[in-house]
């Protein structure tokens, strides 16, 4: 659990996906739940690290442009190895249906998981100090790496719940 002493939060944030952009949540609606976040507690400094493979670079940039300070892109410059030691200075990671969450999972790390195309019974983090977002829409699960329809079950997961569940692990009383 999170002391009421500790003013720094380390938050990891996923925001990529290998698989493809249906199972992406979109960017700015991350920032917006990092700021949110930021604003509703502002005697705690969010520190944010971003995660993913090299090929997500522009992803992470992108993010961290619309981040106030403190915040790092890390996407692409970690091993393995080095993402799982940074992981472990995580408080909690937000990520989507990834590699990096089923890694964060198997350390303890708490997650919220936003879940698009695929299906959390079949491949939410095991445990239970995860959050799992998922807006069920009548075409998901899909399975599909680009929506074509429009996006649905991502663009109707607004911020706050998001928010929410970040707070929620924040709050929780559970031992890591």
């Amino acid at each position: 659990p999170i002391q009421p002493e500790e003013k720094e939060i380390h938050i990891g944030i996923c925001p990529g996906a290998e698989y493809g952009n249906a199972k992406r949540y979109p960017i700015e609606r991350y920032a917006e739940a990092i700021e949110t976040l930021r604003e509703k507690r502002p005697t705690v400094s969010f520190r944010v690290s971003v995660y993913g493979s090299p090929n997500e670079r522009p992803i992470g940039d992108e993010l961290v442009g619309l981040l106030s300070e403190p915040k790092e892109n890390r996407v692409g410059e970690t091993s393995i190895a080095g993402l799982v030691e940074e992981l472990r200075t995580c408080h909690f990671l937000a990520t989507n249906d990834t590699g990096t969450m089923h890694l964060a999972a198997a350390l303890g790390v708490p997650t919220v998981a936003i879940f698009g195309s695929t299906e959390p019974a079949f491949t939410a983090p095991i445990g239970s100090v995860h959050r799992v977002i998922r807006h069920q829409v009548d075409c998901s699960p899909c399975f599909q790496r680009e929506c074509p329809i429009d996006y649905r079950c991502m663009l109707r997961i607004p911020p706050g719940q998001v928010v929410r569940e970040m707070e929620a692990l924040l709050d929780s009383s559970g031992e890591r």
